[in-house]
């Protein structure tokens, strides 16, 4: 097994050459002598790929350690991606992927925000539970059916009973269960259209503590993702003194994991992750009207996000030309096109024209870069699709265009019209954390309504890279 003091060092050792970009950098530490291998997912992704450890926590310590030295902590993002979930490079063993939350300079080596390292844990955790596996759905809960809160309980127990052959899982499960029903609140509403923000820190027991800390980390984030789903349920009920009217919808309902008495609940784990803006615009066409001329251009732009007519980069590509962004004309006048006109084929044609005269792509472009203030730091044409070409350029376009939006660049007119409609969407977010150690801990429940005055939200592109530009949509987050 790889020691940690050796990974520390050859990662170091790794970013020295200030020309090598992160790949390079993960290419340089598996031509070490020590246990590990550059592993390549059938997506084309390279990732570091060692036997760090059995326990998830011990992992994602040593990465954070590792890293330390080159990246302040806050200038990037640690997700852990159970196996064969989305972006998980791994059915077996868990993802690590580190995404840097703003431009970074690593030994005088720039890198764009967004930039990603992906380490593979190549070695079994000591974990039961495999990712969605305590969602309702994977436990063949009632789908769009009403519970109140004893049906809710009773059928929930009754689900879990197969994990009765793993005495401190099953229960460890039943004693969340009973404690997020049954606690005493400090806070409480009479009815749940009067639920506000609120934060509430509940004391586990020492016989709880006793079973959770038996499970390993991988289990505890299983059950605070998927389960909280359900111990979230039994909560908002318990809080509202309300035992009617809880429902998980059937199928992926955007920005909704349960309905409460018609209202839409989103359950995140710790921070959660970035929700797409979408559902928004399905629910801004459906049902909000009166809408400001900043709030229906708004509008506009979200549409693009749901018409068949546009892909993710076709949608960012369309707003750029909306918002009349400097780089989008810029590169309309190296295209000698209208840039109105402009087409992710026009972008292909003029990289694929450069590539053929041995021109440098990053020279050809360098005036839409510093427009835009994002660039590509290297590029790596062997992973670069046929027909995707033009990943080298929406992806900063893409994160510009969130830059605009958000007023980093010129006003904040749009990042005001987002907070103003998502007040306007009938969701609340409940987050769920388990904080605990061998002797104390708690379970926290934090809710935090859209239409709170003190909500703030800001727009997010959601792990769009030059190689793959089509990743996700537009999205948000709750700050």
């Amino acid at each position: 097994m790889l020691k940690y003091k050796d990974f520390l060092i050859h990662l170091n050792e790794a970013v020295d050459d200030s020309n090598k970009d992160l790949s390079g950098i993960i290419d340089k530490l598996f031509k070490s002598k020590y246990k590990g291998k550059i592993g390549k997912h059938k997506k084309d992704i390279k990732h570091l790929r060692y036997n760090i450890g059995s326990n998830v926590e011990y992992v994602e310590s040593q990465i954070i350690n590792t890293i330390k030295p080159l990246v302040d902590q806050n200038s990037y993002s640690l997700t852990i991606i159970d196996p064969g979930a989305n972006q998980s490079l791994s059915g077996t063993f868990f993802t690590f992927m580190i995404q840097l939350l703003y431009d970074t300079e690593i030994n005088n080596t720039n890198f764009i925000a967004g930039s990603k390292v992906y380490f593979v844990n190549n070695k079994s955790t000591k974990g039961i539970l495999t990712g969605k596996e305590l969602s309702p759905s994977s436990l063949k809960m009632k789908m769009d059916f009403d519970y109140d809160k004893m049906t809710l309980i009773k059928d929930v127990k009754k689900k879990i009973e197969k994990y009765s052959n793993n005495p401190g899982l099953f229960e460890a499960l039943n004693k969340l269960i009973d404690l997020a029903a049954n606690v005493k609140p400090t806070n409480w509403f009479t009815s749940p259209e009067l639920i506000d923000n609120f934060e509430e820190s509940i004391e586990i027991p020492k016989d709880v503590l006793s079973v959770l800390n038996t499970l390993d980390k991988s289990d505890i984030n299983t059950i605070g993702k998927d389960f909280g789903e359900i111990l979230g349920a039994l909560f908002i009920m318990n809080v509202s003194k309300y035992e009617k009217g809880i429902k998980f919808p059937k199928g992926n309902q955007a920005l909704v994991d349960f309905l409460f008495d018609g209202y839409g609940i989103s359950s995140k784990y710790k921070k959660g992750a970035a929700a797409t803006l979408t559902a928004v615009a399905k629910q801004i066409n459906t049902k909000l009207n009166n809408l400001s001329d900043t709030e229906k251009q708004l509008n506009k732009f979200l549409n693009y996000l749901v018409s068949r007519k546009y892909n993710v980069s076709d949608s960012y590509l369309q707003i750029a030309k909306d918002l009349n962004s400097p780089g989008i004309i810029k590169l309309g006048e190296i295209l000698d096109k209208k840039y109105t006109n402009i087409t992710k084929n026009d972008i292909n044609d003029r990289i694929n024209l450069a590539k053929d005269n041995n021109e440098d792509v990053l020279e050809l472009f360098k005036d839409v870069f510093s427009l835009i203030g994002r660039s590509p730091s290297k590029i790596n044409w062997n992973k670069i699709r046929k027909g995707r070409e033009y990943g080298i350029i929406m992806s900063p376009l893409s994160y510009h265009v969130v830059d605009l939006l958000n007023g980093d660049i010129g006003n904040d007119k749009y990042l005001d019209a987002l907070n103003s409609i998502i007040k306007k969407v009938e969701v609340k977010q409940l987050y769920l954390d388990f904080i605990f150690n061998v002797s104390k801990g708690v379970m926290k429940f934090n809710l935090k309504t859209f239409k709170a005055d003190d909500s703030k939200f800001k727009f997010n592109a959601t792990n769009i890279s030059a190689y793959n530009p089509d990743n996700g949509n537009l999205g948000f987050k709750m700050k």
